[in-house]
């Protein structure tokens, strides 16, 4: 049974003092990343500092901001992936179920992968959340589910090679994977035809 408590994570970051001030971060990071162009090699250290201060508080003020960061693996994973592998990336590790439990809700709902993050160990965090799926309300399991259709359809990861889909299908029970598989048909029926053709090959 999911709590009330434990529902809309990212709404209550977002409206949260501390997840105002992570956003934030997340501006003035992308001004000064925008400023520096070419010459931008990561977060500075002043900034990494504030920004770790944000996330180790080991307080609710910490939490909120995590679940801020969490949405915005993307954008972090390009602007330090070094930075972001070890601080934001395991912000989604299963190892600290209920930290990932917030994490995911805001990465669910603004978050998106690439080719680079699944390779980092983001799919093998998608696997695990597949896992828990019961601990998500309905709506984000459904964002799940959108997630692993994109996964399959729009990746370089070979679906087959890696295994990660023979993993994926024999964690879920039926409903979920009859669910998984309404979403990649939907993101299939706007593909042109050879594209469409390739996946029914791969």
């Amino acid at each position: 049974t999911i709590r009330p408590e434990t529902q809309n994570w990212l709404e209550r970051a977002i409206n949260h003092p501390a997840g105002r001030i992570a956003q934030f971060w997340l501006h003035a990071i992308a001004a000064d990343w925008r400023e520096a162009g070419d010459s931008w090699s990561g977060l500075p250290l002043a900034i990494r500092e504030q920004v770790d201060a944000l996330l180790e508080g080991g307080d609710t003020p910490s939490e909120m901001a995590e679940v801020v960061f969490a949405s915005q693996l993307h954008f972090f994973f390009a602007a330090d992936r070094a930075w972001c592998a070890t601080r934001v990336l395991p912000l989604l590790d299963w190892a600290n179920p209920i930290r990932a439990r917030r994490a995911w809700d805001g990465f669910l709902t603004w978050g998106r992968s690439n080719n680079q993050l699944l390779a980092a160990g983001l799919l093998d965090q998608y696997l695990a959340a597949a896992a828990h799926r019961e601990e998500f309300t309905g709506e984000l399991r459904q964002q799940l589910w959108q997630h692993l259709a994109g996964v399959a359809v729009y990746s370089e990861v070979d679906p087959i090679g890696t295994g990660w889909l023979r993993t994926f299908t024999t964690t879920v029970d039926i409903a979920a994977r009859t669910q998984w598989m309404d979403q990649v048909g939907w993101l299939l029926a706007v593909l042109p035809a050879d594209a469409v053709e390739f996946h029914w090959g791969r």
